[in-house]
């Protein structure tokens, strides 16, 4: 067996996580690994895909604070976030390694089911290493490694569905409009190219694009600058970061670039939009 295989599941591809007699089916929407994130919190929000949180490395806890709980992750920890529970996570000041998943659960529909740590033991801790070990740090995965995650994530629900019961109904299948607002809600205002979406979604670029513009009545590439300009008129309006955090958090090259982003969406620099938000284009 390879050195760095000896706590991969052996039958992950083979685990049966049914619901109501249908096979759950991930879609990974964003899956990272973070090392020391520089914001102590993400802003009390919710979204309608599902979320596992992990602490890979670290002394200090990461916390995850709900509408009635707050929960605390140490290394080994999976913590599940079924859709439409806002929720705020809470990152130390020591030295950490993070690790975030956000997807969706084809054939699957959430009415009310609650935050849940996975209860630990072997399969959790297997499953844990699994994950980190398919992500590289501070970047997306490749393809293959998307696949394979899916697998585990599927695994994760199963768990999660097996400690806790409720709220499931069958669904049909989402759209691909829907399947491209669940992925750019996922990515938070960092930028994404329709060229992307259309690998993450195994589309043609003219097929999303096309099936877009046919649901939604615009252009993609017009939803997508909207999108993100919304992310930074809310940072601008709600934050305490400066205007060069804001742009690395949202991944542009340097603030002069966020700042020309801003003027063509927003209408207005930053620091005049910080000074006077009023409602606008992108807002």
């Amino acid at each position: 067996m390879p050195e760095n295989q000896e706590n991969v599941p052996k039958s992950t591809a083979h685990w049966e996580p049914f619901a109501s007699g249908l096979p759950l089916r991930c879609i990974v929407l964003y899956a990272r690994l973070f090392h020391n994130p520089w914001f102590p919190r993400t802003s009390h929000h919710s979204h309608s895909f599902w979320q596992i949180e992990t602490m890979v490395q670290g002394d200090a806890p990461l916390e995850v604070i709900t509408e009635s709980e707050r929960f605390e992750l140490r290394p080994g920890d999976l913590f599940v976030l079924p859709p439409h529970n806002a929720h705020t996570v809470a990152y130390p000041k020591s030295r950490i390694l993070t690790g975030t998943f956000k997807f969706r659960v084809a054939g699957l529909n959430v009415q009310s089911a609650a935050p849940k740590m996975l209860p630990r033991s072997g399969p959790t801790r297997a499953l844990q290493e699994a994950m980190a070990r398919l992500l590289p740090h501070d970047a997306m995965p490749a393809p293959v490694e998307t696949s394979m995650l899916e697998y585990l994530l599927a695994a994760c629900v199963h768990l999660y569905r097996t400690a806790r019961e409720e709220g499931y109904e069958g669904e049909s299948p989402p759209s691909v409009s829907e399947r491209i607002k669940d992925c750019v809600a996922a990515l938070h205002g960092r930028p994404v190219k329709v060229e992307e979406l259309a690998r993450r979604l195994g589309f043609s670029t003219s097929h999303i694009s096309a099936q877009f513009k046919k649901s939604e009545g615009r252009p993609l590439k017009t939803f997508l600058d909207e999108q993100r300009a919304g992310v930074a008129a809310s940072l601008l309006r709600n934050s305490d970061m400066n205007i060069g955090e804001i742009a690395f958090r949202m991944e542009f090259p340097d603030p002069h670039a966020f700042s020309r982003f801003c003027k063509r969406t927003l209408g207005k620099s930053p620091r005049e939009f910080r000074q006077d938000p009023k409602p606008g284009r992108g807002t």
